[in-house]
């Protein structure tokens, strides 16, 4: 064997035995965080973490979203799929993404069981001012959206199911009239009851004449705002 042949067989071996003992510090990294894929709490698991992306070793198998992510300021990527509920939802997602200034998409179903409604969402959103998309959010009619989609300057797109019975504001957002549908078209009906007047529809100043002039009729028949109105809520 050449001079030159031995060397590069070093240099080989010095290089597989620098990437095995990176696998093995990042097995023990994510081992410990994770408890060796049996962790079921992941609530504050990410908060404050300082890197673009996160690359857990085991799927997230969680029974809460609490401050999972909250002021991950320097986040850009999640494999989103890796996320499912213990049971049949989250119990939480207070404080979510709060502050995730570079993160542009939740690409999960975000449904609730065992849920705090006072707390569920508040500031889940907050200051993600690069967040573009929520794919589904499963809402409750007890459920209060405290500061939950301030200053998301970004966001467009988000579906809803179920029903939105507590003020909801989206002032800071620029959404698409397919999103403005889909909240409008979940609203409780208070129309004659203890509650009309009583909760408001927040958004964003140029929205509800966008709707008007791009979107299709509202069910009754008259302007969106109107329409809101007629389910006895406040349209701002």
């Amino acid at each position: 064997m050449s001079l030159e042949t031995k060397l590069l067989t070093i240099a080989d071996n010095e290089q597989r035995v620098y990437e095995a003992g990176k696998k093995a510090q990042y097995d023990e990294f994510w081992d410990s965080i994770q408890q060796n894929g049996k962790r079921t709490n992941y609530q504050s698991a990410f908060m404050r973490w300082e890197g673009k992306e996160i690359l857990p070793q085991y799927p997230i198998k969680t029974n809460t979203l609490y401050e999972m992510f909250a002021y991950c300021t320097n986040l850009e990527n999640f494999d989103w799929s890796n996320i499912s509920p213990v049971n049949n939802g989250y119990e939480s997602a207070y404080v979510f993404v709060r502050d995730c200034k570079k993160l542009k998409s939740i690409d999960i179903d975000l449904a609730f069981s065992g849920y705090q409604p006072t707390t569920i969402f508040y500031c889940s959103f907050l200051g993600a001012t690069a967040l573009e998309r929520i794919q589904k959010i499963y809402s409750e009619a007890d459920m209060v959206y405290t500061l939950t989609f301030v200053n998301c300057t970004s966001l467009k797109e988000i579906r809803f199911e179920g029903a939105i019975g507590r003020s909801i504001d989206f002032y800071s957002s620029p959404l698409s009239i397919d999103s403005m549908k889909s909240i409008i078209l979940h609203l409780v009906n208070y129309k004659d009851t203890a509650y009309d007047g009583v909760y408001t529809l927040t958004l964003s100043s140029n929205s509800w004449s966008q709707l008007d002039n791009e979107g299709a009729t509202s069910p009754n028949g008259n302007s969106w705002r109107e329409y809101v109105n007629d389910l006895g809520w406040v349209a701002v």
